[in-house]
């Protein structure tokens, strides 16, 4: 179900629920940012920055827009995880950023933590592993 909302002193915001299937996900993903972004250019609802849950989501709502004629220096076009595509995406120029979620550090940190949990310390409710932001002038850092 997919829920639309424009609060009065704040932006426009949407949330959406799906479920996916591992081997469907980025084209679910891709298929529903692309609709869902055709949705907001169809109701006439203006955004200047869509900020999607991964880089496949970004890559469909950057079609969407360019499908209606919506000039790209307007929007700001975010994805999540520095993915193939969307390192593709990104210096193309049809996305603007993407952040790289380091895993390898998320997964140290996890030792760590789990580690120092079982020999009794006491250890803080969270542990953060900033995201890496990646723009046009730094995707060659996380090509695979």
């Amino acid at each position: 179900m997919t829920q639309l909302s424009r609060r009065r002193a704040g932006p426009l915001q949407a949330s959406t629920s799906s479920r996916w299937t591992k081997s469907a996900k980025d084209f679910l993903a891709w298929s529903h940012w692309t609709t869902f972004s055709c949705s907001w250019l169809t109701a006439g609802l203006e955004f200047d920055v869509i900020v999607a849950n991964n880089d496949e989501m970004a890559i469909g709502a950057m079609q969407a827009l360019k499908s209606a004629g919506r000039p790209m220096d307007d929007v700001v076009v975010a994805g999540i995880d520095a993915t193939a595509d969307g390192l593709a995406a990104l210096e193309a120029r049809d996305i603007d950023v993407t952040v790289f979620q380091n895993t390898v550090e998320q997964g140290h940190v996890a030792v760590r933590a789990a580690v120092a949990a079982a020999g009794g310390t006491a250890m803080e409710p969270e542990a953060w592993v900033p995201f890496e932001p990646v723009t046009a002038k730094n995707p060659s850092q996380y090509a695979n």
